[in-house]
């Protein structure tokens, strides 16, 4: 019998591999070179390998993660990855990108508070493990924002995108998003947006309210881990994100 868990990652497998295939098509149809459409392609296979890295960890570093922590990751690898990434959401939907760092920011607390209590819920006092799964996650949730950053980065540079938003995304200007051409529009249109603040901080605002809204997140999941602690639901919480069922006494 498939368990629940098996049951998510099939079911987003499928979705992965489906969206791959009609996101490749697309971005083809659309005419974007084939740097560009190897970057998106890539980051979709990103997605896949993701799936593929639950049984690693049950196996070989025995962490378990819960089919309801396991929908969390892989809808967000979904909604960054195909949508954002393959059919420009984040053009589309100006919110998009705001809202997935800030998710990102619970995600990735909670996967690495459930990596510390997996690894030490039986060698430490439960005050002491609770407390180190939290300090560890608020570190690992800050240092994966900074990292992701730097990633976007280097596909900027090696694929001529626009992960970091350098090209200014506005009416008159926007190129599409590719580095290798020039800026759209007459000289006086491009100097007038660039000469305020707004323009020539344009990427640095970009990234810097990406980290900021990461932080938000992994601030207001960590309260809410507190709490759970402070009126003795954290083996609800251990429930919720790696256990799928409570023990029976």
């Amino acid at each position: 019998m498939v368990s629940k868990k098996q049951l998510v990652t099939n079911l987003f497998l499928g979705a992965y591999v489906l969206t791959l295939i009609i996101g490749i098509v697309y971005n083809a149809l659309l005419g974007y070179k084939i740097g560009i459409i190897l970057a998106s392609s890539l980051q979709g296979l990103g997605a896949i390998l993701i799936i593929f890295c639950f049984p690693l960890a049950e196996k070989v570093f025995k962490i378990e993660i819960g089919s309801f922590l396991r929908i969390l990751i892989l809808s967000f690898a979904y909604c960054a990855l195909y949508l954002g990434g393959m059919f420009d959401f984040y053009s589309l939907i100006p919110a998009w990108d705001i809202i997935l760092h800030f998710t990102s920011g619970i995600i990735f607390t909670f996967v690495a508070f459930v990596i510390v209590r997996n690894l030490f819920l039986h060698d430490l006092p439960r005050k002491k493990t609770y407390t180190l799964s939290i300090i560890v996650a608020v570190l690992v949730s800050c240092t994966i924002a900074n990292l992701w950053e730097i990633f976007e980065f280097v596909c900027d540079s090696l694929f001529h995108g626009n992960a970091q938003r350098f090209i200014p995304e506005i009416e008159g200007i926007y190129n599409g998003g590719n580095s290798e051409l020039n800026l759209v529009g007459d000289k006086d249109t491009i100097y007038n947006f660039f000469v305020q603040p707004s323009g020539y901080r344009y990427a640095l605002i970009d990234t810097m309210y990406d980290m900021i809204v990461c932080l938000a997140g992994t601030i207001l999941t960590t309260f809410g881990l507190i709490l759970a602690y402070r009126f003795n639901n954290d083996e609800s919480i251990d429930y919720l994100l790696y256990k799928e069922q409570k023990e029976t006494d």
